[in-house]
């Protein structure tokens, strides 16, 4: 966080009309944090739509929706559908798959995004770096291939890395 001013100033300089991420903004999720995080964001002149990541979840598992809102979120830009979906617990709530089956639906024919921080599967193995449940991976990859999502963004192992999960480029952004 300390660095962040740095970012968005530079951020400010470039033709971007948003920002998208995929959480692990705070060290720990403390109120402080989250506090600090929010003012730092005054200084971006852009939208900056993001999920939450594990690191969020540390002081609270709610206390993320205090500052920001709900974690799982849609929205439509020039044509493309960009969904984020809360993964920060290595699952998604099966509330939040009633949403996204929604949004897949209402978007199937459309460019559509997905982003989300834990990766269903993690492309190298990491311990911790994937969806507590196999099963429930599978699951969520057969519904976004079947969507016809044409990308996928995570975070969560902080490293840089291109694959693909279920036929779908997928990226850490690291």
């Amino acid at each position: 966080i300390d660095d962040v001013q740095d970012i968005f100033k530079r951020v400010n300089q470039e033709p971007v009309d948003f920002l998208l991420g995929a959480g692990d903004l705070t060290q720990r999720g403390t109120a402080e944090q989250l506090s600090r995080y929010q003012r730092e964001l005054r200084q971006l002149e852009v939208p900056y739509y993001t999920s939450l990541g594990n690191h969020e979840l540390g002081q609270s598992p709610t206390l993320w929706h205090d500052y920001f809102g709900r974690a799982s979120l849609h929205f439509d830009y020039r044509g493309a559908a960009f969904s984020l979906v809360d993964s920060s617990s290595a699952t998604v709530d099966p509330i939040v798959y009633g949403w996204l089956d929604g949004w897949l639906d209402e978007h199937s024919a459309d460019v559509h995004v997905v982003a989300m921080h834990i990766p269903p599967l993690d492309p190298t193995g990491v311990r911790n770096g994937a969806f507590a449940s196999r099963n429930e991976a599978a699951k969520l990859l057969l519904k976004l291939a079947r969507g016809h999502v044409d990308l996928t963004l995570y975070g969560h192992i902080h490293s840089y890395y291109k694959f693909e999960n279920g036929g779908i480029p997928a990226y850490i952004s690291g």
